[in-house]
């Protein structure tokens, strides 16, 4: 027999779908993508988790009509809660839950790596099929690392110049940081 706490820590049996939605520049939209994408998803019947991964920049939940969520990420990385699923909030859209990000704490706009890596290993734990993560702009490890725990990423760029040159300079950095992941000791 299994305790709740051991099957807190299995990975779901079913094939998880995680897509990130990231791109080099701010503005572009990835949080309105990522809500519509999640919206869409859950009108064709399926369970979806919306995370607010725009650690420094989290608006997701506004997308989504939730004005000011009572629990936020920042709960799970300051580890007021133990599990993820802890700081799932319900949307006004059935079938639709999120994990709003945080925004008002200077310590937690760059979780260090364990903080990253509990996050990340606890992402992939969430019991559900579709994981939408909305990620912050830029090439930091952390935004690439976000954008690369996913199956498939969508990468945003409006007609712009500096969008053009930040979502190639995204791209780059993304293959970099995934071949020096895949090839470190």
């Amino acid at each position: 027999m299994t305790t709740s706490k051991e099957e807190s820590n299995k990975t779901p049996s079913f094939k998880q779908k995680i897509w990130s939605v990231g791109g080099g520049k701010g503005g572009t939209g990835k949080s309105l993508i990522s809500a519509c994408l999640a919206v869409e998803l859950t009108k064709m019947g399926k369970k979806v988790i919306l995370i607010d991964a725009d650690i420094g920049g989290a608006n997701l939940h506004t997308c989504l009509g939730i004005k000011h969520p009572s629990i936020t990420l920042a709960d799970f990385i300051n580890k007021k809660v133990d599990e993820l699923k802890d700081v799932l909030t319900d949307s006004p859209i059935d079938g639709l839950r999120m994990i709003s990000g945080a925004s008002d704490l200077l310590n937690i706009v760059n979780p260090n790596y364990s903080q990253k890596m509990r996050l990340i290993k606890n992402i992939r734990r969430l019991p559900i099929e579709y994981i939408i993560i909305d990620i912050g702009a830029g090439t930091s490890f952390n935004v690439l690392d976000f954008f690369l725990i996913s199956n498939s990423g969508i990468l945003v760029v409006s007609p712009e110049p500096t969008s053009i040159e930040n979502v190639y300079h995204f791209l780059k950095n993304s293959i970099l940081r995934k071949l020096r992941i895949s090839l470190a000791p």
